[in-house]
């Protein structure tokens, strides 16, 4: 696990910075999958911690898995 972590941390800067180009760029229809008060909610919690929905989402669907599979 240090391990991993040490080479987290050595990453140039330039690839974080790609990361978050390619995550803000995601282009999915959440609607799709959601009722409009879940949209509701994710895009307010968006505002609050000030992100995007690349990084709310996927928590969402495996969240929601979990909950649908129980």
């Amino acid at each position: 696990m240090n391990s991993l972590i040490a080479k987290l941390n050595k990453q140039h800067d330039r690839t974080w910075e790609n990361l978050q180009k390619r995550l803000n760029d995601v282009n999915f229809n959440f609607g799709q999958l959601f009722p409009e008060r879940v949209i509701n909610f994710i895009k307010n919690n968006m505002a609050l911690v000030e992100s995007c929905k690349a990084y709310f989402i996927p928590s969402l669907i495996t969240t929601t898995a979990f909950y649908l599979a129980s």
